[in-house]
């Protein structure tokens, strides 16, 4: 019995981690395809990870959006900017959502100067 128990722990616990993981790989992608500079694919990762209940909690997945959404609505590709024409919009409401929960005020002053730009394009 005892390690048929010990046999469900483990096995509930690599669950566990697995379903993290998956949740976690959305904002990583994201992350990753941002640097790259290829911000449509990185949009099309940080969408489901603002929606997720455990990352779209994250200061870090707000600010990330903010960022790539940024990059499109100050970025000199005109096809990117007409698919996602309120890019500007989404920057600043991610900023703003990324401030909320930065309850350390870790990335407050970053994340205010960047706000900036993007409400100018209102």
């Amino acid at each position: 019995m005892n390690q048929v128990m010990k046999t469900l722990l483990t096995s509930a616990s690599l669950l566990a981690a697995l379903a993290l993981n998956a949740q976690n790989a959305n904002v990583v992608n994201a992350y990753n395809y941002m640097q790259d500079g290829d911000l449509a694919k990185a949009a099309e990762y940080i969408e489901p990870a603002i929606s997720d209940a455990k990352t779209g909690l994250s200061e870090k997945t707000w600010r990330y959006r903010g960022d790539i959404y940024r990059m499109i609505a100050l970025g000199t590709d005109e096809a990117l900017k007409q698919q996602f024409p309120t890019a500007h919009r989404s920057a600043a409401e991610s900023y703003m959502k990324a401030n909320e929960l930065d309850t350390k005020g870790s990335y407050k002053r970053r994340t205010r100067s960047r706000l900036g730009p993007c409400k100018a394009l209102r």
